[in-house]
């Protein structure tokens, strides 16, 4: 419906009050009306949390003086990331270890104290999103029959405008993971063409002395998908969003960048099965 969560949890609450009504309306709740308001959802996240529909995401910790990224690691269980607390990057060969402290001071979160990274980054996996889209069985067959029409037409003369990547010269000399085939030629595979976007905002809108806070996006959409809904929201990846205040550098953006770069080269080595 496009609402944020504050409105997501109030319609929860709302249909729970609604449900409370219903069973109460012919007198006292019977048990078995208890039962079931007592496995309502409560909030809108818990709601979707039972559904699965949101993919899973990984939290960095970012240096906010050189941006370089700590992955996090789970020594204590999956509900505890730990993080260095300080950079050990060394932002150039000339200098020196960066030093910059990653956390803020311990919090108490559910009875145990958590370190939080200063200024995170949210990354959401590749795996989820490209799983969401060839489960679509109308998407997976246009997604593989981009391949099949272009294979089949790879001897015909070069179109005289081009109006789409499948049109251009390029594809037919880009060699796959087995350089002896065309990375389109697909046989009982998947081949997926991806481009990678990268821009940024001034999240506090556009003013005369210029942007104050810029914040990123890191983004991918399918080249596969026919170009009228390549673009469509439902159908685009959202990798991250960097965090503002500052643009990163071009050195420093592939700090950003590397989750999903490291994704696609495992992808491209070794491809991936979904079931």
């Amino acid at each position: 419906m496009g609402i944020s969560r504050r409105d997501g949890d109030f319609l929860v609450k709302l249909l729970n009050m609604l449900l409370y009504l219903a069973l109460t309306t012919g007198g006292p709740m019977h048990p078995h009306g208890k039962e079931v308001l007592k496995q309502m959802p409560q909030e809108i996240r818990s709601l979707l949390s039972k559904f699965d529909v949101e993919s899973r995401t990984i939290i960095y910790a970012v240096c906010p003086a050189c941006h370089f990224t700590y992955e996090p690691q789970f020594p204590n269980g999956p509900d505890s990331p730990t993080y260095p607390p300080t950079c050990t990057n060394i932002p150039h060969p000339e200098a020196d270890i960066c030093g910059e402290r990653l956390l803020r001071d311990s919090v108490v979160d559910d009875s145990s104290e958590t370190a939080k990274p200063i200024k995170p980054f949210v990354y959401h996996h590749f795996h989820d999103y490209l799983a969401s889209l060839l489960s679509r069985k109308d998407l997976e067959f246009m997604m593989d029959k981009s391949c099949d029409e272009f294979m089949s037409t790879i001897n015909d003369k070069l179109p005289e405008f081009v109006r789409d990547i499948w049109d251009a010269e390029f594809l037919r000399s880009f060699k796959g993971p087995k350089s002896c085939r065309l990375f389109v030629n697909r046989g009982d595979e998947g081949r997926y063409l991806f481009t990678i976007n990268i821009d940024f905002f001034n999240i506090e809108g556009m003013r005369v002395q210029g942007a104050s806070t810029s914040c990123g996006l890191i983004s991918m959409v399918c080249l596969n998908l026919f170009p009228e809904i390549r673009y469509k929201p439902e159908n685009m990846y959202v990798a991250s969003i960097i965090p503002p205040p500052h643009e990163p550098s071009t050195t420093e953006l592939n700090h950003y960048t590397k989750p999903v770069i490291d994704t696609l080269v495992d992808l491209w080595k070794d491809g991936v099965q979904y079931s």
